[in-house]
Formats: structure tokens, sequence, C-alpha cells
């Protein structure tokens, strides 16, 4: 027989946990079920771990902006191992604090995937039943699939957002917001960033203004700060290209020994 509520909400996310509690809070009896961890896509893979990624990267952008204005913070960089730790302590703690608050509310969570089997009952992944006269379908969505050659080497936005290391050459498919931040983020992190979009797809001014990426121009920010970084190793005797390994700048002295000040890969050195 299955086990009956008056609401039944599938996803855990911001519109399902208001939906669950203020529906609870009425009398009515509530269920929330989600296979994944509890929190939805705002609070664990995506706008609110965004954020904190983002603060460490407009930190670098001041900084550079800054320059020669009375900010001097040479040595200034990103540890992107320890910023990702900063952000996993604030999503870490969130799917038990949500379970918690479900049980405060007298709100059942269930931990598994639904399926309907008729338009008033979901079956769940182990076989159990559950009866409702309203549902709230509040699961999100998924990233479209791509279908040109190469796409199934692509990542989406919630595994950059857990990457352990960033990779030192970073394109984002995509001109939207989450393209241009993350864009921001990879490029005063250290990675060398490219994006590829349609031309219609990309931001207009006034988003970009909306979400201060005007200024962000990831390609114009690398190609500045390798041309400086190149003056800089000029002036003091060495020359530069483009390292192998990294496809940053690297440094050369007497023409013979390379060794790059990203990688630290050599060429050519004893």
């Amino acid at each position: 027989m299955a086990q009956a509520y008056d609401l039944i909400v599938i996803g855990s996310g911001t519109a399902a946990q208001v939906a669950a509690h203020r529906i609870a809070a009425a009398g009515w009896k509530v269920a929330v079920i989600d296979y994944r961890p509890f929190g939805g896509t705002c609070a664990l893979r995506g706008c609110d771990p965004k954020k904190v990624l983002l603060t460490g990267a407009q930190i670098m952008d001041d900084i550079v902006r800054m320059k020669g204005r009375g900010v001097v913070a040479q040595d200034a960089r990103i540890l992107w191992r320890d910023l990702m730790a900063f952000k996993r302590s604030f999503t870490g703690p969130i799917p038990a604090r949500q379970e918690q608050s479900y049980r405060e509310s007298s709100i059942d969570a269930f931990h598994e995937p639904a399926r309907f089997t008729a338009p008033d009952t979901v079956e769940l992944g182990g076989g159990k039943r559950l009866q409702a006269r309203h549902f709230v379908i509040a699961t999100g969505a998924r990233p479209a699939p791509l279908t040109f050659s190469g796409a199934e080497h692509l990542i989406t936005n919630e595994e950059f957002l857990e990457l352990d290391e960033l990779p030192n050459r970073i394109v984002l498919v995509g001109g939207g917001y989450i393209a241009a931040e993350f864009s921001h983020i990879a490029a005063h992190a250290g990675a060398a960033t490219a994006l590829k979009a349609e031309p219609e797809a990309k931001l207009s001014p006034a988003e970009q203004l909306e979400h201060r990426l005007d200024v962000v121009d990831a390609k114009q920010h690398a190609k500045a700060a390798a041309s400086e970084k190149r003056a800089e190793a000029r002036a003091k005797g060495y020359e530069g290209e483009a390292c192998g390994e990294c496809g940053n700048f690297t440094l050369v002295r007497n023409g013979t020994c390379m060794k790059c000040d990203t990688c630290g890969s050599t060429t050519g050195c004893s």
C-alpha cells in the first residue's frame, strides 16, 4: 500500500525548500524526494560556490587595476586548492543541515530516485510507492548535450566547481553569464583562458555591465599579462616564447636554457 501525503516535492533546491516548508507549516503532510545530496543547484553546484570562487578572482582583478595607483601586491596569486577547500567549507555542511530542517518541520525526506507510475503515485528506487494529492516538480535542468566532434571530452559547470587542480589552459564553450563568470575566475587564477561561442550567444553590453563583466575579457587580460611579463623578462636580459607544456610565457636565458615560470618545465638546461 502506498504511503499517502498531501504534497510531494521532487527536488531539494531553493524552490523545493520554500514550497515544502511553507506547505508543512500550513498543516499539510509533506514529503521531499531527491537522489542527489539535499541542497540543489544554487547552494551546492551553482550560485553560492561560484560566488566564493568569484570573490577570489575579483580581488585579483582589483589588484591588477590598482597597480600604479597606490596598491602593491607583487606576489598575490590564487592558490586553487585552498580556494576550493574554502568553498567546500560552505557547501559541505548543507545537505545534513537541510535534512535536519526537514526533520524539525516533520517533513519526510527520501534519498532515492523517483518515477511516476500513476498521476498520483511515484515509485522510489527501492520499490516503495508514495501517493499525494499534489506534486511540485523542482528538479532543475541539465546541460544541453553538444554534438560536435570532441564534445565527449567537455566537463560541465558542476565539474568545474569541483576541480582539485585548475588546468593551465581552459576553453569555455558558450557565451552566457556562466561562461563569462567562469572565464573571469579561470583567467585570474592563472589559466590561459578563451571563450568559444556564436556571436549572437554572447552577453549583451547591458548584461556584461550587470554582472560587472564589461571590464573582464579573459583573452585580453591574458595577452596583457603576457606582454607585461615579457617586458619584465627582457629588462632582466631574458628572451621569451610560449612554453610547450602549458602554453604560458617562458623565460629563456642566453637563448639556450628555458624554464617556464608557471609549470617549471625546462628545455636545454643542464
